[in-house]
């Protein structure tokens, strides 16, 4: 597909860092509130209730597995930058779960 002219496109540094912390801050609030999206969310949720362990770190867990399962699909690039979207997501993620 080609662009569409005039209009704004990110690379791909940029994006990974905006998609992690837009994940992570989504995430976050919700988690924060007793919701979740279901998914890997919902299991994480409530791993960390039974072990009590930070949410954030075990949905970076989670979600790692997954990438790094899918490794041969995504290629060396992909997973590099798909590592990084999730990590920032998880410490956001982490960050807004806070108990203090």
């Amino acid at each position: 597909l080609e662009p569409i002219k005039d209009q704004f496109q990110l690379s791909v540094f940029p994006s990974v860092i905006l998609g992690g912390v837009c994940i992570g801050t989504g995430i976050g609030l919700m988690l924060r509130y007793e919701t979740s999206t279901g998914g890997t969310d919902l299991l994480a949720q409530l791993l960390s209730k039974a072990f009590s362990l930070n949410i954030g770190i075990v949905i970076l867990i989670i979600d790692g597995f997954i990438i790094t399962a899918g490794l041969p699909l995504l290629g060396p690039k992909t997973f590099l930058f798909s590592c990084s979207t999730i990590f920032i997501g998880g410490m956001i993620t982490s960050l807004i779960t806070k108990k203090e």
